[in-house]
């Protein structure tokens, strides 16, 4: 099983905001300390930000930031409404055209991988990825980001 970019972009996002959680950040900011696709990373915080999960302001002095505190935002949810799709294998898809499938088990497997995975993700929020003042300093290094707290621009 493999997460797709997409997802990868979001839970990447999160991680940056949570580093910094009583500050907002731009897109541009973001995609730039990752190295990675703005226009991507942008489909992304419109899509959180549609969920609630971020927050937004345009304009002058805008950006994105979480719309709630970093331990109440669970992995699991973020992963789920990102995911565009499970389906591990061919019988797990609606136009399943495999013609074992009323006799094979693989898709019931599949479904038990795929609730495992999920239960995992369900354990974590995004506060476990940036758990303490220590890693949440290093990140903001590894980022390039500034660790203190008058650098960035205010809260929405």
């Amino acid at each position: 099983m493999r997460l797709t970019q997409y997802t990868d972009y979001g839970l990447r996002l999160l991680i940056y905001l949570a580093a910094r959680p009583d500050f907002a950040a731009t897109v541009r900011e973001v995609s730039d300390a990752y190295g990675i696709s703005r226009a991507h990373l942008n489909k992304v915080a419109l899509q959180l930000t549609s969920a609630g999960v971020l927050a937004s302001k345009r304009g002058r002095g805008g950006g994105v930031r979480l719309a709630g505190r970093p331990d109440c935002i669970l992995l699991g949810t973020v992963v789920r409404l990102l995911e565009p799709d499970f389906n591990l294998v061919e019988c797990m898809r609606p136009a399943n055209a495999c013609v074992i499938t009323p006799s094979c088990r693989l898709r019931d497997i599949c479904k038990e991988v795929q609730s495992a995975v999920l239960d995992v993700f369900d354990r974590y929020t995004l506060a476990d990825l940036v758990h303490d003042d220590a890693q949440r300093h290093a990140i903001c290094r590894l980022l390039g980001i500034p660790a203190e707290e008058d650098s960035l621009r205010p809260p929405l």
